[in-house]
């Protein structure tokens, strides 16, 4: 555990959380469950529309995963872009007081903070529309080689297929520096516009991957989970494929099949499961927990940020969480 230090690119973005009826979300361009990105006067005015509710949290995909990392004793360092401005302030602090390192973050003069409003229905799934603002702007120079030195495993969001000359010039590093790369596909549609590259993105360069039931599916052209899954592993030595409610697969260079069931809560917002479900499973896979046992951490962490709107646990649920798992 003393040698290993994780390092993550991905988004800094805000996240506005709101509850809505399927009522108002069908009057919302788009399918449900999805993510989709908006100019900055179309979620401006769809703001506007919303019940005066809401409230703003960190998000981001790669940093909800290492935040919560963090939060179970392994800090970690960050890499995105921000604004200069209130927004830009609130996600760095957020990200200090959780214990990541925020040293390499860049700051954007004249974009904003990115923004990604999540639109909960009364079944808990989330709807998301982004405004990237600062995060659109990311590119190759984003990333330099002395800020990857010295880490080992590097965790890449399937939102920064946006960039491909950002993904290209991490992977590089990542490759000269022999760096394990865990890889998020983030969003079913985001798999569906890239898959070409992906397909040999992955092969080239990434050892595990994170898919949830769509987005494997989009990936491998299979409807089952363990036709997927099994595509997924000729593709990278570590392939997961998330089922919701239904548990996860996963299995390592080319071994025996894993499913662990997910633990039965009663959800009321899934904005972050995934995310929290891949730190929970990191934490042990990173202290060589079997995969099962690593995977079974991630489904306690996963079911306890479904309880909660957002991706923010209270520091009693990580105490608990630490005691029941680490000792």
């Amino acid at each position: 555990m003393e040698s290993v230090r994780i390092i993550g690119v991905g988004s800094g973005l805000v996240d506005l959380l709101y509850y809505v009826s399927d009522e108002l979300l069908g009057t919302i361009h788009g399918g449900k469950g999805g993510t989709e990105q908006i100019a900055p006067d179309d979620l401006d005015a769809l703001l506007k529309r919303l019940p005066d509710t809401g409230s703003r949290i960190q998000g981001g995909s790669t940093a909800n995963t290492l935040v919560a990392l963090a939060h179970l004793g392994m800090p970690s360092g960050f890499i995105c872009r921000i604004g200069r401005d209130s927004a830009g302030e609130f996600f760095r602090r957020a990200l200090q007081e959780a214990g990541v390192d925020t040293a390499c973050f860049k700051v954007d003069e004249h974009l904003p903070t990115g923004r990604c409003l999540s639109l909960i229905t009364p079944d808990s799934e989330r709807t998301m529309r982004t405004c990237l603002g600062a995060d659109g702007a990311m590119g190759a120079d984003d990333v330099r080689r002395e800020e990857l030195a010295g880490a080992t495993h590097l965790c890449v969001e399937g939102y920064s297929l946006r960039h491909h000359e950002l993904l290209a010039r991490t992977a590089e590093l990542a490759d000269e520096l022999h760096l394990e790369m865990h890889f998020d596909l983030a969003a079913p549609e985001l798999v569906r516009e890239h898959r070409d590259f992906l397909l040999e993105f992955i092969q080239r360069h990434v050892y595990a991957l994170y898919a949830n039931e769509r987005e494997a599916q989009e990936l491998s052209g299979e409807e089952s989970p363990e036709k997927a899954l099994a595509f997924m592993g000729r593709l990278c030595g570590l392939p997961i494929v998330k089922m919701g409610e239904r548990g996860v697969l996963l299995c390592q260079d080319g071994g025996p099949v894993v499913r662990v069931p997910a633990k039965k809560v009663r959800a009321v917002d899934t904005t972050a499961a995934g995310d929290l479900w891949a730190a929970g499973f990191l934490r042990g896979y990173l202290a060589g927990w079997p995969l099962e046992k690593a995977a079974s951490l991630g489904a306690a962490v996963s079911a306890e940020v479904v309880q909660v709107t957002g991706s923010v646990l209270p520091e009693a649920t990580w105490n608990r969480l630490r005691q029941e798992w680490l000792g």
